[in-house]
């Protein structure tokens, strides 16, 4: 499996790898960064491939999660069509929050054929109770099921330490990207930087383009500010005990995303789980995570607002550590792997003997 550089990614192979099953066969669907022409002979490739699969190995059950684009579509069609002819089991895995806008999108006509495949998997897991009414709309409410994100189990193999209150720290763990909102916290940070002469700003992410900038843009533009402030400074991409360190350091995290599909981001369970206090953009599913035990919720694009956000909480370090250790339990009651692993391995079963 490739590398993961998503939340969605990252789900599919933690999921693939906890699944309790004795033979497990994964097909990578995924080209993102090939040629458009190589992405559409995969494309038309991957129904032989299928059609092999089904005909000369045993499958009990297909797992996948389904792309809201209409060309990840087409090839999930040619997986889900082909698992109904040959009377598979199914469990689609619904991430983002942009399914009804992608169902929009579709031709009408191809839009009828990818709702009718849809309606006839046995199983859409969804992540969270809210996305119910905008997937209720296409498909059948009794086939959904919530199943809530998780954070990577390498942070429970460490312990809590209390933050450190003298020399703080505000990290952004994310994708770079412009609709991520990077550029709005480090305008907000400049604008509070002479004020708090003990803070950093901490960033870790890949740059990546979306439809407001280029990969190369955004990293030009964070590059030049980091050049301009010495107490911004950017560790690239992070993973395993340095993602664990990266967040376990940070007092406040900052997420003010816009980004049109965020739906459950897992840097904000992960940072949750690290004990910061989370300052977040209240867009799509995400007000529906931070609460105000949690931290604070800012209009999306608001630098303002984040700016006296960000300073409210430095100037209360008693009220920060409270948050710290709630956000911390919180996590681990609700976001762990073992959770996950339980309602993910049941509602297999569930439907393999259903």
């Amino acid at each position: 499996m490739p590398p993961p550089v998503t939340g969605q990614s990252f789900s599919f192979n933690e999921t693939i790898t906890i699944i309790d099953c004795k033979k497990k066969i994964v097909v990578n669907q995924n080209f993102e960064g090939e040629h458009l022409l190589i992405k559409y002979f995969i494309t038309i490739f991957l129904f032989p491939k299928y059609l092999w699969l089904f005909l000369f190995r045993r499958i009990d059950l297909v797992y996948l999660t389904g792309t809201r684009s209409f060309q990840g579509s087409v090839k999930d069609m040619i997986l889900i069509s082909l698992a109904i002819l040959f009377k598979k089991k199914i469990i689609n895995h619904i991430h983002g929050a942009d399914f009804k806008s992608f169902m929009d999108s579709l031709p009408r006509l191809y839009k009828r054929l990818v709702i009718n495949a849809y309606r006839r998997i046995d199983c859409n897991v969804i992540l969270l109770e809210k996305m119910r009414s905008e997937i209720e709309e296409f498909l059948d409410g009794r086939k959904l099921k919530v199943i809530a994100n998780f954070y990577d189990p390498i942070f429970d193999t460490v312990g809590f330490d209390q933050k450190n209150n003298e020399h703080m720290v505000i990290c952004y763990f994310s994708n770079l990207m412009f609709s991520k909102g990077i550029l709005n916290v480090i305008e907000a940070f400049n604008k509070m930087d002479s004020r708090f002469s003990n803070v950093r700003l901490l960033l870790a992410g890949s740059y990546i383009s979306d439809e407001y900038m280029t990969a190369k843009e955004i990293e030009e533009k964070v590059s030049a500010e980091i050049n301009k402030n010495s107490r911004i400074i950017s560790y690239g991409v992070l993973k395993g005990q340095e993602k664990v360190s990266f967040l376990s350091s940070a007092n406040i995290f900052v997420l003010p995303s816009f980004y049109k599909s965020e739906a459950f981001p897992i840097s904000v369970i992960e940072a949750m789980r690290s004990g910061c206090v989370l300052i977040c953009a209240a867009h799509n599913y995400i007000k529906e995570i931070v609460t105000p035990e949690h931290g604070s919720l800012v209009p999306a694009r608001d630098t303002d607002s984040l700016c006296t956000t960000m300073e409210y909480y430095l100037k209360d370090p008693s009220g920060m550590a409270r948050i710290s250790v709630a956000n911390c339990n919180y996590a681990k009651a609700n976001y762990s792997v073992s959770i996950y692993s339980n309602k993910i391995n049941t509602l297999f079963q569930l439907i393999l003997n259903s």
